[in-house]
C-alpha cells in the first residue's frame, strides 16, 4: 500500500501543476502514510542483497525502490525461456 500511495506528499496548485506538500502541513493520515513508506523502505534495504542494495540506494521512496526493482528483474523469466529455447534447439 505504501508503493502505491505517492499522492500524499504532492499538492495541487492552478493548472494541474503539482508541488511537494510541506511537512508543516500533513495531517494525521499523511503523517501515517509517511512512516509506512519509512518502514517499506527500511524492510526493502534489510531483505535486499548487496549488489540490488547498490542499485536502489539513489532512490528516494518506497515507489521508486519498486519501480526500480521491478525494471531491473522484469526481463529475467523471459531472458530464461529464451535460453532453454536455445538449448532445445
Amino acid at each position: 500500500m505504501a508503493i502505491y500511495n505517492e499522492p500524499h506528499r504532492l499538492i495541487t496548485i492552478e493548472n494541474d501543476i503539482t508541488i511537494p506538500k510541506p511537512r508543516s502541513k500533513y495531517t494525521d493520515g499523511d503523517k501515517k502514510l509517511f512512516f509506512m513508506d519509512v518502514i517499506v523502505i527500511n524492510t526493502l534495504y534489510c531483505a535486499l542483497s548487496r549488489s540490488k542494495f547498490n542499485r536502489i540506494s539513489s532512490c528516494k521512496d518506497a515507489k521508486d525502490i519498486w519501480h526500480t526493482l521491478e525494471v531491473t528483474h522484469e526481463g529475467i523469466n523471459q531472458v530464461e525461456e529464451s535460453k532453454i529455447d536455445m538449448l532445445v534447439h
